[in-house]
């Protein structure tokens, strides 16, 4: 990334150097022969404030989000109606845009590269001519976004078409994975047109190709369970393939195993606060989905949001953060939410159980030891508590431990303490 911002400093020199003298300095320069070079950039800053959206126990409905959108740089060297050559990337989404090379000719205009395919009306315009900051939700839905391929372009008549072939990946929200080409056409017409803007047009477009990656949720009735998040039968499986709801960890394995039926390999990714899945074998490294909202694909911009709603500013956002997940990973993610959820409940022994199943997968998880020994402490089995806080303690200073980890080291020594006076009661 270094390496890419000394190169985009150099060039940025280069025109500045050669369009000194131009009267569109300093991003753009023609030349006595009619080619052009140009730069051009977009800054987009999102700032989300929401006020008295809190419910009566103070729970906000909508989550506050400022973020960068967009850092987008694009370098061109074009000749009007001859030839056009674009390179460009997002410095905030670490991808790149369009680049290809056009060449404009009578029966139309060819281009080969990265670009948006030809499908939706406000997808074939750049980010700057959209009236609004974001394209409509349908728009973003239904669209492929860029993708990698050839496109001819031209008019006939009162019509316009765009016919193309691409790599088969957008990347854009949607997904089409047929492992070949995938194809686009869009015709449409301008019956009425006044000056540069006013237009009336009627365009169809379509698109041919195999989605083997579209969300399983809605075809075999499997949703997130937003209304009893917390309920126990979320984490286990059989009740979740009976009942087809779930939490995200648990409906991403549902969403693995589906798709390794299907013959196409999925990782799970241990993301804060909600379980993610992705697939590594997509041309895009970044293909991320979310099965408990339907099978939503999620960009690094979406990632970023679902870390900032459930951690806050606490971690910051990395790639490793959307690494694959080992199938131990999984299990003890697993165990921990139902743990965590039992101990609310204060349903102890189920708790201590799970708890055992943690320590025979992480057999060195110190943790684990103490919270064993504090919930056999609440269940009053004085023998089992006393040995594992022991052993905890004992353990645990083998190394330095910090001014909370003392705090909490002074108060399971008062409970060693108490359970040694009720043994000695004992006997």
């Amino acid at each position: 990334m270094r390496q890419t911002r000394i190169w985009l400093i150099l060039l940025l020199s280069v025109v500045a150097i050669t369009a000194r003298a131009s009267g569109d300095w300093p991003t753009r320069y023609t030349f006595g022969n009619g080619v052009e070079v140009g730069l051009k950039g977009l800054l987009q800053y999102d700032g989300n404030d929401f006020g008295n959206d809190r419910l009566p126990d103070g729970t906000p409905v909508f989550d506050d989000a400022h973020a960068w959108r967009r850092k987008e740089f694009n370098l061109y060297v074009s000749k009007k109606g001859v030839f056009e050559i674009n390179a460009g990337y997002d410095f905030q989404a670490r991808a790149w845009l369009d680049n290809y090379l056009a060449v404009e000719t009578p029966a139309g205009r060819f281009r080969a590269g990265q670009f948006k395919t030809p499908y939706g009306y406000e997808q074939i315009f750049s980010d700057t001519r959209t009236l609004t900051i974001e394209r409509t939700l349908v728009s973003d839905r239904i669209t492929i976004g860029r993708g990698i391929g050839v496109q001819v372009a031209g008019d006939a008549g009162p019509l316009s078409y765009a016919v193309g072939a691409f790599n088969g990946n957008g990347t854009n929200l949607t997904f089409n994975d047929d492992e070949g080409f995938l194809t686009v056409a869009r015709v449409a017409a301008t019956p009425w047109k006044r000056g540069e803007h006013d237009r009336w047009s009627v365009g169809v477009n379509g698109f041919t190709g195999e989605d083997r990656a579209a969300p399983v949720a809605p075809e075999l009735g499997f949703t997130g369970n937003r209304e009893k998040y917390e309920d126990p039968r979320n984490s286990c499986l059989n009740e979740v393939l009976e009942r087809r709801t779930g939490i995200p960890l648990t409906l991403s394995i549902v969403y693995m195993e589906v798709a390794r039926r299907a013959g196409l390999h999925m990782d799970g990714v241990n993301f804060p606060g909600h379980f993610l899945v992705r697939c590594p074998q997509a041309h895009s490294a970044h293909l991320v989905i979310d099965p408990f909202h339907a099978g939503a694909l999620l960009s690094e911009h979406n990632c970023r949001l679902l870390l900032q709603k459930h951690v806050g500013s606490e971690v910051a956002f990395s790639r490793s953060l959307l690494a694959p997940a080992t199938r131990d990973q999984i299990l003890v993610r697993m165990l921990l939410n139902l743990k965590r959820i039992y101990v609310h409940m204060r349903s102890f022994p189920q708790a201590r159980d799970v708890t055992e199943l943690l320590l025979a997968l992480t057999p060195s998880a110190l943790s684990e030891l103490r919270d064993r020994g504090l919930l056999a402490y609440q269940l009053n089995d004085v023998t089992g508590a006393l040995k594992d806080l022991q052993a905890y303690l004992k353990l645990s200073s083998m190394s330095e431990p910090d001014k909370e980890t003392k705090a909490e080291h002074q108060q399971i020594w008062e409970h060693v303490k108490t359970l040694r006076r009720r043994v000695a009661a004992l006997n």
